[in-house]
């Protein structure tokens, strides 16, 4: 979800050691990090120094990769037999590594402390019967609006709150409100809402929960796409807002994550959607005296979206499982989860840390996007062989093409579900 703007590159920082690593007694423990914001890489770095020096006997070294690399760095260690002995990485793209058994089922070594603190649908998401537990999650997002709160109020249009989020329809028509074309020649010099749709199907993934789409469904015990009814509501709607209504640009399909940064700030998006990571770019490169502000998650028939938190795993090959486990223990206590999903602009799994003071300020946001955790559902797709291959060759192209209007409805639901099905097909043989 985050890959196309990952912009750290594989580098290997060796955190402080307390002592030769070829020291009598010493663990050495290789950790694999895809932070990628100052902020939360400098929390890795710091907590690592820390531990190490708490912890003589037991040294872990920090290895900094980013998303875009990770899928190939970790299958290649793991085919190798040089995997790291624990890894950060998303719920999403463990099913595969965890059919392969190259996971540590973790059922019986996760304290009682952590497993009861953590959120149940967090623990749903790395849960199977065949691989048990593979790995800790430890953060997620929800999908939000984020607005410039000067147009918003030029426009009289009321923010919506928690207690009485915006309907899809609602928002809508706010974005009809706050789209201006003073020429009246169809372009307008400010629409009311920029999508980034270069990369959508997380997105079109996660916002179909409000309506019940799933996408993913089981047919005689094997994955099978569809795109119906409930399915297409969401892309319709936002096809309509770029084509139709003209409340979107239609430049959208295009749009990377920080492409809607320049005209957001100079007044010619109202809103933008985004994970509630994002916050933490507005944060770094909002001009002075900009005044954004979040909205609550949208409501269809619901509010549902689809949960595939980031996650800790360790590596079936590890030779040293317990001290791997007692590291990530420490890693994700209270304490250290909180400061980890702060920095990462996420929202912690366990109970204990959302009631950190940080967590419950409405200054950037954090109020709403912590209360927008509670809404969070297991996603259709975890545990898919074969969904990165439908999304990378199929799902992603085909969404491209729709919202550039270059492709119909029907020709949507062709690739997807129809190409879709031949490529989960061949992965569930």
């Amino acid at each position: 979800m985050r890959a196309a703007i990952a912009a750290v590159t594989a580098v290997l920082l060796t955190a402080t050691a307390c002592g030769s690593g070829g020291d009598s007694g010493v663990v050495n423990l290789k950790f694999y990090s895809v932070a990628f914001q100052k902020a939360n890489v400098k929390a890795y770095k710091q907590l690592i120094n820390e531990w190490n020096e708490e912890n003589p006997k037991i040294q872990v070294e920090l290895v900094q990769g980013n998303w875009d690399a990770a899928p190939d760095y970790l299958l290649t260690s793991f085919q190798g037999g040089d995997a790291p002995d624990m890894f950060y990485y998303e719920a999403q793209g463990l099913q595969t590594f965890a059919d392969a058994g190259f996971l540590l089922d973790l059922s019986d070594q996760l304290p009682k402390e952590m497993k009861d603190d953590i959120i149940p649908s967090a623990w749903a998401s790395v849960e199977d019967k065949k691989s048990g537990t593979y790995g800790i999650p430890f953060s997620w997002e929800t999908q939000l609006f984020m607005v410039n709160k000067k147009l918003f109020d030029k426009a009289g249009i009321e923010l919506p709150t928690s207690e009485d989020p915006w309907t899809w329809e609602e928002m809508r028509a706010a974005a009809k409100k706050l789209t201006e074309d003073k020429n009246g020649d169809g372009t307008p010099e400010r629409y009311g809402v920029a999508w980034s749709l270069e990369q959508a199907t997380n997105a079109m993934l996660t916002y179909s929960m409000n309506y019940d789409g799933k996408y993913f469904y089981r047919s005689g015990g094997k994955p099978t796409v569809r795109y119906d009814a409930a399915e297409q509501q969401v892309p319709q709607q936002i096809h309509d807002m770029i084509w139709n209504e003209k409340t979107s640009p239609k430049t959208s399909a295009s749009m990377g994550a920080d492409d809607v940064l320049p005209g957001f700030y100079g007044g010619k998006y109202a809103m933008i959607s985004k994970g509630v990571w994002f916050r933490g770019s507005l944060k770094d490169s909002a001009p002075k005296g900009f005044d954004w502000q979040v909205l609550p998650p949208l409501e269809g028939d619901t509010q549902g979206q689809a949960s595939a938190p980031q996650t800790m795993s360790i590596a079936a090959e590890s030779e040293h499982p317990e001290e791997s486990m007692q590291f990530l223990s420490w890693l994700l206590n209270t304490e250290n989860m909180g400061k980890l999903a702060y920095t990462d602009w996420m929202i912690p799994t366990r109970e204990s840390s959302l009631k950190e003071p940080e967590f419950n300020t409405e200054k950037d946001g954090w109020k709403v996007a912590v209360e927008s955790g509670s809404i969070r559902e297991k996603a259709p797709y975890l545990g898919v062989n074969g969904f990165e291959e439908w999304k990378s060759k199929a799902a992603d192209p085909a969404f491209q093409q729709y919202f550039g209007n270059k492709i119909s409805d029907a020709e949507l639901k062709k690739k997807l579900a129809d190409d879709g099905n031949g490529i989960l097909e061949r992965a569930n043989r």
